[in-house]
């Protein structure tokens, strides 16, 4: 039967005095290298020497923490980026919708102008509506006003705007009340002709920009 020996790793620290002996001249030697190379720099090129065999090892070394810096840089600058697109389409969002009230308002504007300057014009009581819906049949050119009974509108009451008449109230309600405009089919009204002074009936076509005068002689 074999015997396997453990065997014992050499150490620096012994109790030997020849192990002290080693311990101190080594802390000497350290100790004067040290006093050298701070006194008369002796062992700069040595520096030098090892510095350019170690960086390379350093620059490995310090491979993953510059990777997780740059990595963490680009996912915050992402970020901003994100941010601020989507902050800049909610402010152009903001500013499109700010833009159509505008115009819109703008709209109504010119039209209260144009209504204004046909009320100087027409001599007798008139008064201001807004429309609150529309007939939806394409054949049928029908709305509905915000004014009735308690406002004074009758039915056959002639419906003006800013260019001239466009229809007349052919139903009435207390608070609500139809208009037909003049481009219904169902509709006459009478004209002149400036030219002549030839008067006739002008009926509606189903078009909103155009009248029939059926009765006018060739």
């Amino acid at each position: 039967m074999a015997i396997l020996k453990r065997q014992r790793s050499p150490q620096l620290f012994s109790s030997r005095p020849a192990g002290a002996v080693r311990t101190l001249a080594a802390i000497a030697a350290s100790i004067l290298l040290m006093v050298y190379d701070h006194r008369s720099d002796g062992l700069q090129r040595m520096h030098a020497a090892l510095s350019t065999l170690v960086y390379p090892l350093q620059k490995t070394v310090d491979v993953p923490s510059e990777i997780a810096g740059w990595t963490r840089q680009k996912l915050a600058t992402h970020g901003a980026l994100v941010d601020e697109n989507a902050d800049l389409n909610r402010r152009l969002q903001e500013a499109e919708v700010q833009l159509q009230q505008l115009a819109a308002l703008d709209q109504e504007n010119a039209r209260l102008r144009q209504l204004m300057q046909a009320n100087a014009r027409l001599p007798g009581r008139m008064s201001g509506a807004e429309l609150q819906a529309a007939d939806l049949d394409p054949f049928r050119h029908r709305v509905i006003i915000d004014k009735g009974t308690s406002d004074g509108v009758f039915e056959g009451q002639t419906v003006l705007d800013s260019a001239g008449i466009v229809g007349q109230v052919t139903r009435v309600e207390p608070w609500v009340s139809e208009v037909t405009f003049v481009s219904d089919p169902g509709q006459a009204i009478q004209v002149e002709i400036n030219r002549t002074g030839l008067r006739t009936l002008a009926v509606g076509t189903a078009e909103l920009e155009q009248l029939s005068l059926p009765y006018l002689t060739n």
